[in-house]
Order: C-alpha cells, then structure tokens, then sequence
C-alpha cells in the first residue's frame, strides 16, 4: 500500500458535526476535499459551501446519464452524487483525500478502495442533535427528520475503521488524527 494516497470517509450521526470534523482533519493532513452534487436547495448558511455543488435535477439528470456519477443516493426526495472525475482528480498526485457520506456511500467506497479507505464514523448523543440543530434554526420537519434517522445511523458506528464523540471540535479533530496515525494506512 506504499504511496498510495489515502481516502478518509466520514460518516455518522446527522447534526454531529462530522462536516466540521472532516475540513479540519483534512486541512491538517492535507487531503483534498471532494465534493457531492445535490437536487436540494441549500439550508442557510450552506450556499457551495465546500461539501455541496448544488445542481438542478436537469443537470443531475444529465450527469447521470452520461456516467459522471460513481456513487447516487436519493434522500428524502432529494439526488446526491459524486462525479467519477473530481474523486480521481482528488487523489492524483496527492495525499490524499476525504468525503462525508451516509452510510450507504460509505459501505460503496470501503469496497471500492478496500485498506486505502478509512471510515471515521462521527456521533453526539441524540440529545445534544436536538440542540444543535435547535440552536442553528433548523426547520421542526429537518429536525424531525434527524431524530427520526438517528438510532439507524448509530448502529453503523461499529463496523467503521475510528469512532469519535464530537463535544468539542479541537478534542474529536485530534483523536481523528490519532486514529489515522495508528492505523496501518501509510500517510
């Protein structure tokens, strides 16, 4: 596996934080981002915001047809994908990279990738989603929908590679790149 570049994929609870987890673990391991393309409008203070190329379906259509997708997923009525093409750019000559994925693109890219993937499965306790998403002004129904989700994306935690509570930003950024550290992955 010597000189092979890494691909970290994190997942978890939703309203964990795993995004903020992942910017920061790949900003001090110098990984590459790669981006899903979605149908669905962002939510404030989203807008391209790194994590997300917000598309038409149109344009999703398109793009699927002609194969750009390696990996779809249609959540709550609403089409995510990543394109072939920035995942193989991601990784060209680099480190490294990383994606945040549910459960499903996870298992999809663990496979893909075999030992070169690494899944970090990022969690808060039900509770303390509840207040975060609160706190940021979530819709009643997204948050709902997040505590509705919440004990089915718990039970994924242990077939993923680190598990890491996310109270404090810094503490669960630093036992990520421990994990990775003490891994067998050559960074």
């Amino acid at each position: 596996m010597s000189g092979r570049p890494i691909l970290l994929l994190f997942t978890g609870t939703g309203g964990s934080g795993r995004k903020s987890v992942a910017c920061k673990v790949g900003e001090a391991m110098g990984l590459h981002p790669v981006v899903s393309y979605t149908t669905r409008s962002p939510r404030p203070r989203e807008a391209n915001n790194g994590f997300y190329r917000y598309i038409n379906e149109s344009d999703f259509e398109m793009s699927f047809q002609a194969g750009e997708f390696m990996e779809t997923v249609t959540i709550n009525g609403y089409r995510y994908g990543i394109k072939r093409s920035e995942l193989d750019k991601a990784l060209a000559g680099t480190r490294g990279a990383y994606l945040v994925l549910n459960r499903e693109g996870t298992e999809l890219f663990k496979r893909m990738y075999g030992e070169q993937a690494f899944r970090v499965f990022i969690y808060v306790s039900k509770q303390t989603v509840l207040e975060r998403l609160t706190a940021k002004g979530m819709p009643y129904e997204v948050v709902e929908r997040y505590m509705a989700q919440y004990s089915d994306e718990v039970s994924y935690r242990k077939s993923c590679e680190a598990v890491v509570e996310n109270m404090e930003l810094s503490l669960a950024v630093s036992k990520v790149l421990e994990a990775v550290r003490s891994s067998q992955l050559v960074i």
